[in-house]
């Protein structure tokens, strides 16, 4: 076999010995010293050496290895290639002290790293609240450790609101905030989630965009009063979604037996049974 294909082998196996893997990370081929650097059975100070590699492509593996100490994720936190920084900004390791400088990096594909990290520190997160990226912005949204204050702030953001819309653990006060927005998108967002208030629900299913009314019909939190009003409204995809809705009173159904749609009446008569 060729030895190349050996020790390529050898370099992404996860049961290769840790000094194996130190005499690999030697190799003269970067690739090698690339695959290595991947694997998380190496040793911290393999990973370390090879964090000094001439090759951005090894440093970049290194930077993404989870088993890289934060010591030298800190160091590569300032490798002239922004793509090292951006693995380093991604890894879970990499203390919040490091992600917090890599904030302020120029690459938005950098922070939006950061925004994205679990491990990011709560202060910095909210620091991203003003960010000139839209896509670092949107990161923070689906960030779990988003504090709730910081995505109420996102919820001002006309390029991210859509986002918050969607959100289930932003708070109903929030939402029924966003139900007041000249975008369809983000009332059809606040009609599909389901920390909407029975309140909320009630008003989006007057509204004028058909598809709004259609995920409120869909929603097992409408209220069955709102049901009855969806169950008369003139669009038949709102009708049929409140026949399929398990909210949906059987008064309501039997109303829909008879529904002037074939689809609607075949819907409310499986409910039914």
């Amino acid at each position: 076999m060729d030895t190349d294909i050996m020790h390529e082998r050898e370099a992404s196996n996860s049961e290769t010995s840790p000094s194996r893997l130190a005499e690999l990370a030697k190799d003269e081929d970067w690739r090698i010293r690339g695959i290595v650097a991947c694997n998380e059975n190496a040793l911290v100070s393999t990973l370390a050496q090879l964090a000094e590699d001439g090759d951005y492509l090894v440093r970049e593996n290194v930077a993404s290895n989870e088993s890289t100490s934060p010591v030298v994720l800190a160091t590569l936190a300032s490798d002239k290639e922004w793509t090292v920084r951006r693995e380093v900004a991604s890894n879970i390791r990499t203390s919040p002290t490091t992600l917090a400088e890599l904030a302020l990096d120029d690459e938005w594909s950098v922070r939006h790293r950061v925004a994205s990290n679990r491990s990011t520190a709560c202060s910095t997160l909210a620091q991203l609240v003003f960010d000139t990226s839209v896509a670092v912005r949107e990161a923070l949204v689906y960030n779990e450790n988003t504090p709730l204050d910081t995505l109420t702030q996102l919820a001002a953001d006309k390029d991210i609101c859509c986002a918050v819309a969607g959100i289930e653990r932003i708070s109903p006060d929030t939402l029924a905030q966003l139900a007041n927005s000249p975008d369809i998108n983000v009332r059809r967002n606040v009609a599909q989630n389901k920390s909407t208030s029975s309140s909320t629900l009630t008003k989006l299913a007057n509204d004028s965009a058909v598809d709004v009314r259609r995920a409120v019909a869909r929603s097992e939190h409408t209220p069955p009063s709102v049901l009855a009003l969806l169950a008369r409204d003139e669009d038949a995809d709102v009708r049929f979604y409140t026949a399929k809705n398990p909210s949906t009173p059987i008064k309501v159904l039997e109303q829909l037996v008879n529904d002037t749609a074939e689809f609607v009446r075949s819907a409310a008569r499986t409910a039914r049974l």
